[in-house]
């Protein structure tokens, strides 16, 4: 397959995915695992990992921490019951 980018951008690539799916584990936010990755560009992370791992950041992140919003209200608002 033609990727039009050279065996090290490949790599490095690879490698950044490698550790926004780490941080995507932990359930961190979509843009510090784009930074933390060493992305500059959002919109270029998300393609970028999308194009190598077949699905966006996002649903990833929907995927392994389904209660990510539920432990935010709960960070925000601690005396409040969500359900």
């Amino acid at each position: 397959m033609v990727t039009g980018l050279t065996i090290q951008q490949y790599l490095l690539n690879k490698k950044r995915i490698g550790l926004a799916q780490k941080y995507l584990k932990e359930g961190r936010f979509l843009t510090d695992v784009c930074w933390m990755s060493g992305f500059n560009n959002y919109s270029h992370f998300a393609r970028t990992f999308s194009q190598q791992v077949g699905v966006s950041p996002k649903s990833i992140r929907t995927i392994l921490c389904p209660c990510r919003k539920t432990q935010i209200f709960r960070n925000l608002f601690p005396y409040v019951n969500p359900e």
